[in-house]
């Protein structure tokens, strides 16, 4: 035991055989904030960033972590959520009008 205390006299976490260091999730909850990812890159301000989210959710997807990525609802009538790709399921939050906000002030909505 002594070789696992630090020099102020705490036990280190490391040496602690019960810690688990190395826990993988099993769900993921990603934000989009200024586009959805369910948007066609290139149409509007929709571009690298979807990409990205999108590529990221569906690699952690596939190795079973369940990903639900929230986006801000743009128009009435869109289900609550939709199916991306197997293990990845995009969220559709009210929040603010559907139109009319720059992009700059979504994160206030």
């Amino acid at each position: 035991m002594s070789q696992y205390v630090t020099r102020l006299g705490r036990r280190s976490p490391a040496a602690s055989p019960r810690l688990r260091l190395h826990r993988r999730p099993r769900r993921v909850a990603m934000l989009s904030v200024h586009t959805s990812p369910l948007h066609q890159p290139g149409t509007g301000d929709a571009g690298g960033m979807n990409v990205y989210i999108v590529e990221l959710a569906q690699r952690l997807a596939a190795i079973n972590i369940e990903v639900e990525i929230f986006t801000r609802a743009t128009a009435g009538g869109l289900p609550p959520s939709v199916q991306l790709a197997p293990g990845v399921l995009v969220r559709h939050v009210d929040a603010g009008p559907y139109e009319g906000l720059a992009k700059e002030d979504l994160p206030a909505q």
